[in-house]
């Protein structure tokens, strides 16, 4: 498995590395389960053909994946570091994991959702808008399984979400064609 150092996320470096890849977090909307972003404001973005624009979700999120990673390292007994990783056969795949082991055998995803989306993973649920940013993250990685953790800011819950080789097929395919569509200037559909 390759890896990279890990950018600074909103970097310049990391978002002119990031426009020519298929990143984790573009899965939930090449996959059509995006509430926030349709495939063809992602190629625009992609292109610079228009701005992704900060909003005050991802703001936050940004601001308390730091305190969220110490939790859950704190409540799973599981030490683990944001990094860069690329897929070691698709050269346009890539996932900037939130954290994973030093063995690269353990990974997490931490989000810190809304009341909606944190009482879902209470539940023992995780929600589908992300399922297809962790099914990405699984096949970069190598994983069989991976944490999804959702933190409200004080308190975190920890949820295993395992590898769907049928749902990781289907979002390779849909991925490629995305990517492809970036290579050769065609907006998705």
């Amino acid at each position: 498995m390759q890896s990279k150092t890990v950018l600074q996320p909103g970097s310049d470096e990391w978002l002119s590395y990031r426009s020519n890849k298929i990143g984790a977090s573009d899965a939930p909307i090449i996959m059509g389960v995006s509430p926030w972003k349709s495939p063809r404001k992602l190629y625009e973005e992609k292109l610079g053909l228009s701005v992704n624009e900060t909003t005050y979700p991802m703001r936050r999120g940004t601001a308390m994946e730091e305190p969220a990673r110490k939790q859950f390292m704190e409540d799973n007994w599981i030490i683990v570091e944001p990094k860069l990783m690329e897929h070691p056969k698709y050269e346009w795949m890539i996932a900037t994991m939130d954290g994973i082991s030093e063995d690269h055998s353990c990974a997490v995803e931490i989000k810190c959702p809304g009341k909606k989306d944190h009482q879902t993973a209470v539940d023992g649920q995780i929600p589908e808008k992300y399922v297809p940013q962790l099914q990405h993250q699984m096949e970069v990685c190598g994983l069989d399984w991976i944490f999804y953790y959702s933190f409200d800011g004080k308190d975190g819950v920890t949820l295993k979400c395992h590898r769907d080789q049928q749902y990781i097929d289907l979002l390779l395919s849909m991925e490629l064609k995305f990517w492809v569509c970036m290579q050769t200037f065609m907006p998705p559909d």
